[in-house]
């Protein structure tokens, strides 16, 4: 709120200060800022407090150092503090805009396009840095053309077609500025085109392949760049990823429980072996399954999940484990655990499982190779 109210004092000031030339306006303006400083102040200082010098080092630490001389910036100025010597820097007045994002940062898509365009500004430099040599290299060309031109033809060309050549091509930096007019709007290339024709053939050409290799080449290529940029910014941050996992468990859950209610014909919250036959023989599990990542491709794949059930069972509550029947629980335990690919650490505990296993039976093998050596030499049995 104090955000959105500081942006609609700013945007009043300005009007009013464009409008009368007064940089100082009335004293409600004067007023309202100081106001708009102490809350952000004081918001300044509780954060400080909570986070002292990690403060300037955490996430978003640019934001921070930004706040930090906003604040200290809007304070000498209502201390009455000479700053002259920055009045360069009253610029930077207009960065308090940028607290207005704070305000929207929760809106998930917006953050996205801004980290995307923040995070491109290396990739902006590189392609005017192409653009620009480019650019350079075709306008040396045509004015080189051009010059050899007009002195070969000196004498019959058109006074009024050489005066717009030199405007457009008279130099280099001029040739720049041209070319980069056709490109980025500021002419269509056709009239560059009609201009280089009344020059000769040669410079026609040239106009016609410096319009195709921007439009094909230079254009797509930087803005594959762009695209892969934006791609790999636009990724969702893990605690992200996380928190839609959780949430899409608890529905595929919710789902689950329901689908198993229907499907209980006595309403005992237990599933028998007949009571799962059935279910298997009506079809639909395989499908409400898949749909998430639970993928039993055939017979065999049923009776194990429903055998995972009542290993479960047996496990958690064996009091409860009767007659083979299975609580709708454990389904739903066995569900979670076998959902989508294995983790990692699924893997190296069912390992770490496999080795102790291993290790019991060894030890069996070990105490019947003595039992089986002491009969043979005694001749009886422990």
């Amino acid at each position: 709120v104090f955000i959105l109210a500081d942006q609609l004092m700013t945007i009043s000031s300005t009007n009013h200060a464009a409008a009368t030339l007064d940089l100082n306006g009335p004293s409600v303006y004067r007023a309202a800022e100081r106001t708009f400083l102490a809350w952000f102040a004081f918001e300044l200082c509780l954060r400080l407090f909570v986070h002292r010098l990690y403060f300037f080092i955490m996430g978003h630490w640019l934001m921070n150092w930004l706040d930090l001389f906003l604040v200290a910036y809007s304070a000498f100025e209502q201390i009455g503090i000479s700053l002259s010597f920055m009045r360069a820097l009253r610029i930077f007045k207009l960065a308090k805009v940028v607290r207005l994002l704070k305000a929207l940062k929760e809106v998930r898509d917006l953050r996205v396009m801004m980290d995307c365009l923040l995070n491109s500004w290396f990739a902006l430099f590189w392609a005017a840095v192409l653009i620009g040599f480019i650019t350079y290299m075709f306008a040396l060309i045509f004015v080189q053309s051009i010059t050899h031109y007009r002195f070969d033809n000196q004498d019959t060309l058109d006074q009024d077609v050489d005066q717009l050549v030199m405007a457009r091509f008279g130099s280099v930096h001029q040739a720049v500025i041209s070319l980069c007019k056709t490109f980025f709007g500021g002419f269509d290339w056709g009239e560059m085109y009609d201009l280089l024709a009344q020059i000769g053939p040669l410079s026609a050409s040239l106009a016609v392949f410096f319009a195709l290799f921007f439009s094909i080449s230079v254009w797509n290529i930087v803005g594959s760049i762009f695209v892969e940029k934006v791609m790999d910014t636009a990724k969702p941050h893990p605690h992200e990823v996380l928190a839609d996992a959780r949430l899409q468990s608890n529905f595929d859950y919710a789902a689950m429980s329901h689908f198993f209610d229907c499907l209980d014909a006595d309403g005992d919250a237990a599933i028998t072996p007949e009571d799962w036959q059935l279910i298997v023989d009506q079809g639909g599990l395989q499908e409400f399954l898949a749909l998430r990542d639970v993928d039993l491709r055939d017979g065999a794949d049923i009776s194990a999940f429903f055998s995972l059930a009542q290993h479960e069972q047996r496990i958690t509550d064996p009091d409860k484990a009767r007659d083979g029947s299975v609580p709708k629980e454990a389904l739903m335990r066995v569900f979670l655990k076998v959902k989508g690919q294995a983790s990692k650490l699924q893997v190296e505990v069912m390992l770490h499982e496999l080795r102790a296993r291993q290790g019991q039976i060894m030890q069996i093998l070990g105490l019947l190779r003595q039992r089986q050596l002491l009969t043979n030499e005694f001749g009886f049995t422990c």
